[in-house]
């Protein structure tokens, strides 16, 4: 199993996102910027339709309904303009506390 594969599984329902959300949230987490075409690849790349016409839309559109559902919890996805998404080291460690914190509850 990847390491992508490890965090998607274990990220706490609680926080309200869904699939494509969580998707994005797991990619952040395990690489340094996840870019558009990796989130592309991680989201459609099994749709035997190829996805949307406008993927980066769709995921834009993702992204921006995560930051509002994780900001309660102080975690931001940023923008790398031009290369994709990435969290803070200090964002990674608050998604790993509330990871640690679901898994013992």
């Amino acid at each position: 199993m990847s390491a992508f594969e490890d965090f998607y599984d274990g990220i706490p329902g609680d926080l309200g996102l869904t699939k494509s959300e969580q998707t994005i949230l797991a990619a952040a987490m395990t690489r340094s910027v996840a870019t558009g075409e990796y989130l592309t690849t991680l989201l459609y790349g099994n749709d035997p339709n190829g996805g949307p016409d406008t993927p980066q839309e769709c995921i834009r559109l993702f992204v921006m309904r995560a930051r509002r559902k994780l900001k309660p919890f102080g975690i931001e996805i940023k923008t790398a303009w031009g290369q994709g998404y990435y969290l803070t080291l200090a964002d990674k460690q608050r998604v790993v506390s509330l990871h640690c914190a679901g898994l013992a509850a």
